[in-house]
């Protein structure tokens, strides 16, 4: 797999090849599943980001879904998730054309489509180039070496850090001096300075979104609220903690399910499953 190379690095010629892909099986226009307003400014902002991923003076690093984004944000890097770009293919029916590919490149269908998703992609030269390349090993340490393969593929930097599974005193101690490791990682490959109080400026946004964020999924627990719960898994999703924007869009979506939570019979009193 490594031996493979991205020749074409050409952002506007990557950015053509993912539109292309997309709108393969396009018929209609999407079509919004609920009137929430925050719903709205999701798609807003994601569509604002991705499209900027592809620029060529944009600066990008290439994450996954638990990664602390606040540490790419801290330099104005543009996070490009490669789970959830995979994710855009689920329901095209030419999905199985990536995964042929990453089978002809010799990944064993058996490894799930979150990953081989996005391999497929990258072999299609559908990604923005990095600028670097960073990894989590939660929850597991496949998307790890699928961004090492990613690494070799671009001729990127790669970084990862490895998160303990508790939560102790010696286990923070030791994810915290990794994380500084990486500042100085990313600052070297980057060459962009790092700034302290810009990094506390982008950690108040995530504890801003974080607290309205959660102050819903507590309003969720009493009351009905139409599309709210996808909406906030949407938001997850998105991994954005650590912009303004994502302030913004947790705290209208705050608002709006208080509104709904204030109507007459919104207020659940059965018992409710949770599915996971």
């Amino acid at each position: 797999m490594t031996e493979f190379k991205i020749i074409n690095k050409d952002r506007q010629t990557q950015y053509q090849n993912m539109m292309a892909a997309i709108n393969k099986n396009s018929n209609k226009p999407p079509v919004l599943e609920n009137s929430l307003k925050a719903t709205r400014m999701r798609s807003i902002i994601n569509s604002h980001r991705l499209a900027g991923a592809y620029k060529t003076n944009s600066k990008v690093a290439y994450i996954g879904e638990q990664f602390p984004t606040e540490i790419v944000f801290a330099f104005d890097l543009l996070a490009w998730n490669i789970e959830s770009m995979g994710i855009l293919f689920s329901q095209s029916g030419d999905v199985n054309e990536y995964f042929t590919l990453t089978q002809e490149n010799f990944m064993s269908r058996d490894i799930c489509s979150f990953l081989r998703g996005p391999f497929g992609l990258m072999l299609a030269n559908c990604y923005p180039t990095p600028d670097i390349i960073v990894a989590n090993d939660q929850p597991c340490d496949c998307l790890g070496k699928l961004k090492f393969i990613a690494s070799q593929f671009y001729e990127t930097p790669y970084f990862a850090i490895n998160t303990p599974n508790n939560t102790d005193d010696a286990s923070i101690s030791y994810l915290e001096k990794q994380l500084r490791q990486l500042l100085n990682q990313i600052e070297s490959a980057s060459g962009i300075r790092y700034d302290e109080d810009y990094f506390r400026s982008v950690i108040d946004f995530s504890n801003q979104a974080r607290d309205y964020f959660c102050k819903t999924v507590e309003l969720h627990r009493q009351y009905r609220l139409p599309g709210v719960s996808r909406e906030l898994h949407e938001i997850f999703g998105m991994n954005c903690f650590g912009l303004k924007e994502n302030v913004q869009l947790c705290k209208s979506l705050y608002e709006e399910a208080l509104t709904m939570s204030a109507k007459p019979g919104s207020e659940i009193k059965e018992k409710r499953v949770l599915w996971v």
